[in-house]
């Protein structure tokens, strides 16, 4: 395995945080192969460069095919900008769009790029009645081919994901770690029910744990 534009991304998503916005120039303008062999060379003009070689694992490449080879084994898609799979709506964030998604499931183009989408969030520790309008919100939506997009946490996102899902729609989870592990794990069943016709993704590569930086980033 060589760098080329996905592993590149691959190795970015370990080492820089989203968000950088010179990162996210260079990445337009000369491609995540330049920047990346820029990097590892030391010859990159990129300003956090230092944080992002302390970052880099002992052998990049090993680890880049390490990822890929666990995205396999969990039935995961590794998705870049330019992909028939990549959702276009992320290009909106600009600077901080992130650098790659994986995702598992069904990710279809009507599924990660549909006509129409909306986004539903809200507290974890939520009252009944917090949830039952979120559930009957996302039901009717779901219903009328909308598909909705939650963070799979408890609360709000949880009754968002399952009225979705008994309106027979499509709903997505956006996770804050790696493609790898179902969390929260009391939530397994139900993101690998939204995984049966929709979609669970994340930014974060295998193996990354939830932090707070990476629930603040979803």
């Amino acid at each position: 395995m060589r760098w080329n534009e996905r592993t590149a991304r691959v190795l970015l998503a370990m080492v820089a945080s989203v968000g950088d916005s010179q990162l996210h120039e260079h990445l337009v303008s000369r491609g995540a192969t330049e920047v990346v062999e820029a990097l590892l060379s030391q010859r990159s003009a990129l300003r956090r460069s230092t944080t992002y070689l302390k970052r880099l694992p002992d052998d990049p490449l090993t680890a880049v095919r390490q990822a890929m080879d666990v995205s396999q084994q969990c039935r995961a898609h590794v998705v870049i900008p330019g992909d028939e799979m990549w959702p276009d709506a992320l290009n909106d964030l600009q600077t901080r769009c992130p650098w790659v998604m994986w995702m598992r499931g069904v990710p279809s183009p009507q599924n990660v790029k549909p006509k129409y989408s909306v986004a539903m969030v809200g507290a974890r520790a939520a009252t009944n009645y917090g949830t039952t309008v979120a559930y009957e919100i996302a039901a009717d939506l779901a219903a009328d081919g909308v598909v909705v997009v939650s963070g799979g946490a408890f609360g709000i996102d949880t009754a968002a994901h399952r009225g979705a899902l008994a309106a027979q729609g499509v709903t997505i989870a956006v996770l804050a770690n790696g493609i790898d592990q179902v969390y929260p794990v009391g939530n397994t069943s139900l993101l690998h029910a939204v995984m049966a016709t929709g979609v669970v993704m994340t930014e974060l590569p295998p193996g990354m744990h939830p932090t707070r930086q990476g629930f603040l980033a979803r």
